[in-house]
């Protein structure tokens, strides 16, 4: 068997023990001689069919060494050993020196171009490719690296820029993409440390991910032509991924996917392993990030009200938002998720709506009639997000069900219902499902969070059911009328003058008032501010109000006073008042 890169490291500083220049293949024999090795071992194929194994891992361990400044390469095909690698004292010395180096990774000394780093880099995802047929992939997997050909352009922290790289890659290559993915790959192109690889062979399979550990390194020593070279910590599919009846893989062996969001949902279709990875991209993701400060712009309620729904969304794992039409209840479960998850992630934030019928076969798993007559078990939203959020446990997910009340709590969680406590978010609670199999145990991931949405003025439910009130923390919205934020806003963000929204604002609260001390309905039959917020561009006029009042006011008042239309009349007569 031929030694591997890591068993290597010791005999290959020994052979450069005594000092002076040394030649690759002197130092090859040497190693060659001292491990015993037959000529079979010795001349056994590399995985990619390009020279020996024993070859490639001998380049690989000087290399390594070097990272760790025991030995240098004076001059191409030429090694000497440095002062620290005569001073180290065993092999366990030499293994811990080098993984500390490729841990650390190399930096490239900034040459004093006119390139300025960002504040904060945007972490990237990129398409790489692993040569003909995937010969380059065992390779990468083996020694941690993504690499690039294209040796005739030399050590790309060279270029002072991108147009005398693109000067020299047009001149030696036909095509055009050359440069820019040499750029991008370079030090001073938009590839950083953290950015992530999903690894491709062909344009039909993805073979593993990796995350970018090390700054570019140019290594023309290698026997292979791929000198352009970046550390990665590969994670490995145990086979390959067949992801074409999604999407085509791009063809360039290096594509930056970070602004193809369509593409990458697409990619994510294919594998729950790949989703996994695209999902932690776009969470951690700078462009993405979403943050308290975010969270509160523009909101009409104080700021500790909106932390004490975000504390308890955090520790109870389960909250309703309850109000009146209108209140935002909608926009402000998006808010909430998105600063709990810290990022706008829609892949980890799902919504169902709840009615009369709905029940446990939609909504956990039960049996669905097939096109050949016959009958299937088909598992519904909540079971195939708990199933997701298991995947990927350090980012929280967010399953928002609006209209909650309206639904049969018991028959639509079964006996799932215990175990979105908070409490229970543990295997230890796992149960077998009604349709499952005996030995078949299920139970809610502890990052999974429940928003439940509930309108107040539904006269079709009388009570909220109890199971409801033990399991989740409730938080009222109610009307932004007669609040300084919501005559702000609409002044200020939505340019309407002074005085009309100080008309929209108090008749809307004085409607709320009456509305408030009416018996028959109360303060959870309220008109919430929606209604009256305009869309951003769109004009607000006396036309617009009147619009509002008529054709979404005037309806539901009609509903509220049925049996007293003289009062929902009179309501709207003074809200279109001049």
């Amino acid at each position: 068997m031929v030694p591997s890169t890591e068993d290597l490291l010791w005999p290959t500083l020994r052979s450069l023990g005594t000092g002076g220049d040394t030649g690759i293949d002197d130092i090859n024999r040497a190693v060659a001689v001292d491990l015993e090795l037959s000529k079979a071992v010795i001349e056994e194929p590399a995985p990619n069919g390009k020279g020996t194994a024993f070859a490639y891992n001998m380049h690989w361990a000087r290399s390594n060494l070097g990272k760790a400044g025991l030995v240098e390469n004076t001059q191409k095909g030429i090694w000497a050993i440095t002062k620290s690698g005569r001073n180290i004292d065993g092999e366990d010395h030499v293994k811990d020196a080098v993984k500390h180096a490729l841990a650390h990774g190399r930096s490239v000394a900034n040459r004093g171009t006119n390139v300025t780093e960002e504040k904060s880099p945007e972490r990237r995802i990129w398409i790489i490719g692993t040569g003909r047929q995937g010969l380059e992939w065992p390779i990468f997997q083996q020694h941690g690296i993504a690499a690039l050909m294209w040796d005739q352009v030399g050590d790309l922290s060279h270029y002072a820029d991108r147009d005398s790289l693109e000067e020299i890659a047009s001149k030696a290559y036909k095509e055009k993409a050359v440069a820019g993915m040499l750029w991008n790959f370079g030090p001073f192109g938009s590839m950083k440390p953290g950015d992530i690889f999903i690894a491709r062979s062909g344009r039909a399979h993805v073979v593993g991910w990796g995350r970018v550990s090390g700054d570019y390194v140019y290594d023309n020593s290698t026997f292979h032509a791929t000198p352009h070279i970046r550390e990665v910590e590969w994670t490995m599919y145990n086979r390959k991924i067949y992801v074409q009846e999604h999407i085509t893989l791009p063809m360039n062996p290096l594509v930056d996917y970070t602004n193809k969001q369509d593409k990458l949902k697409k990619l994510a279709l294919s594998d729950h392993r790949i989703a996994k990875v695209i999902s932690e991209w776009i969470t951690h993701s700078n462009s993405n990030r979403y943050t308290r400060e975010d969270a509160l712009k523009d909101l009409f309620i104080p700021d500790d009200q909106f932390e004490r729904m975000h504390r308890a969304l955090q520790s109870r794992k389960n909250l309703v938002l309850q109000g009146p039409p209108g209140t935002g209840k909608t926009f402000m479960a998006r808010r909430l998720a998105w600063c709990l998850i810290g990022a706008k992630n829609p892949d980890v934030v799902a919504m169902v709506q709840f009615h009369q019928a709905y029940a446990y076969e939609d909504f956990v798993q039960g049996y669905r009639p097939t096109e050949e007559g016959g009958f299937k078990l088909r598992n519904g939203v909540f079971f195939e997000f708990c199933e997701k959020a298991r995947a990927t446990p350090d980012i929280p997910h967010v399953l928002v069900i609006d209209e909650i009340n309206r639904g049969n709590l018991s028959r639509i969680f079964g006996e799932l219902l215990m175990l979105v406590e908070a409490d229970k978010r543990d295997e230890e609670y796992a149960v077998s499902l009604t349709y499952g199999e005996p030995d078949d145990r299920f139970y809610v991931p502890p990052n999974l969070h429940v928003l439940g949405l509930m309108n107040t003025a539904d006269r079709s439910l009388a009570v909220v059911d109890y199971a409801l009130r033990r399991r989740f923390a409730f938080e009222t919205l109610e009307p932004a009328f007669g609040k300084e934020k919501f005559r702000r806003f609409l002044v200020d963000k939505r340019g309407v003058a002074e005085e009309f929204a100080e008309k929209i604002d108090r008749r809307l609260e004085e409607l709320n008032e009456r509305i408030a001390g009416d018996s028959e309905l109360g303060r959870g039959f309220c008109i919430g501010h929606s209604y009256f917020v305009p869309g951003e561009g769109e004009g607000v006029s006396q036309e617009w109000y009147e619009e509002v009042v008529r054709t979404q006011i005037e309806p539901l008042l009609a509903e509220y006073w049925f049996d007293s239309p003289d009062k929902a009349k009179k309501a709207v007569e003074e809200l279109l008042a001049p």
